[in-house]
């Protein structure tokens, strides 16, 4: 990824959350973000293919790296991803969640950006694994 796109590439926030799950299974298709991608896929061996998506990337104090995955941060990712990823990945919804110590972790990033929708998803499915607080 380097070689095409230097340091402007991220994982999407769906999969960055798989990732901070520590779920390592190969996904049919890999998402990956850049500010110079071209909207096409790239046909890779075992009936897989990696998207590069002409998209923003997270802000570098909302971004890590894991093994060389540039990723979004797990507050991060977990308020960019989409309402789908809950119900397409939910055991590994519910450990990123869970790996969350403090709502603080989250709540500045939802603060400066205006995302009431996700704060009330954030909060239900805070709830919904026991974290009440």
């Amino acid at each position: 990824m380097e070689e095409r796109f230097g340091d402007n590439w991220s994982l999407s926030p769906e999969q960055s959350l798989t990732i901070h799950a520590e779920n390592w299974n190969v996904p049919e298709q890999l998402l990956v973000r850049a500010k110079r991608g071209d909207n096409k896929p790239i046909t890779l061996p075992h009936n897989t293919s990696l998207f590069n998506l002409r998209s923003s990337l997270p802000h570098p104090d909302q971004s890590t790296t894991n093994q060389g995955l540039r990723l979004f941060s797990l507050p991060a990712a977990l308020i960019a991803t989409n309402s789908a990823t809950y119900r397409q990945h939910p055991t590994d919804m519910r450990v990123a969640l869970a790996i969350i110590q403090d709502a603080s972790e989250v709540l500045s990033l939802l603060l400066d950006g205006g995302h009431s929708k996700v704060a009330g998803r954030l909060a239900g499915a805070f709830r919904n694994i026991g974290k009440e607080k």
